[in-house]
């Protein structure tokens, strides 16, 4: 089951007519009364893409690298965009990471059993967990790598933890279906 970013849907997030106005209006104040005097121009713009996406995908598991590439597209236009108003950027890139988070919670879920079932402790294996500067995932197969080792982790530290393997398979369901169901209540 690849995970795949969702195309145009109901569920997509849009911005609202307050959400512009106030941005116009924040944006012309940083101009006038912050107290660095912020230039919002391309470097800002910059800046900005970069701190979101870090934000939203701090692990670097959900987006890809081919996402990242498509919304180099942004990296000098949120300035202007923001100056006008215009978020369409933001939630173009928000209801991506939403989705394909979503979509790969609901592999998880329903796959938890049989993946918990096949890990190999005595294997040699290594979880980054500072992957700040490690790159995006290259496709769904790194990605999906990188969530099967969190899982590993987070099952090896319950086994020393006590936990027999049925309860680790229920508290684990229990993590990720509070993730999924949180996703999907985003609104």
């Amino acid at each position: 089951l690849p995970v795949q970013a969702k195309s145009s849907n109901d569920t997509s997030l849009v911005p609202t007519r307050e959400q512009s106005i106030a941005t116009i209006e924040i944006i012309r104040q940083l101009g006038k009364r912050h107290y660095l005097n912020v230039s919002v121009n391309d470097a800002l713009s910059a800046r900005l893409l970069d701190k979101y996406l870090t934000t939203l995908d701090l692990n670097k598991n959900v987006l890809l690298q081919s996402d990242i590439k498509e919304f180099e597209r942004y990296r000098n236009e949120l300035d202007d965009a923001l100056n006008s108003g215009n978020l369409d950027a933001g939630f173009v890139i928000f209801n991506r990471y939403r989705d394909r988070l979503e979509q790969r919670l609901r592999v998880i879920v329903h796959d938890l059993p049989t993946t918990i079932k096949g890990f190999d402790f005595s294997k040699d294996e290594f979880l980054d967990e500072d992957r700040e500067h490690a790159p995006w995932p290259a496709n769904d197969a790194e990605a999906a790598e990188q969530w099967r080792l969190r899982i590993k982790a987070a099952v090896l530290n319950l086994k020393l933890a006590g936990k027999d393997q049925n309860k680790i398979v229920e508290l684990l369901q229990k993590r990720f279906k509070s993730q999924l169901s949180r996703i999907e209540q985003l609104n």
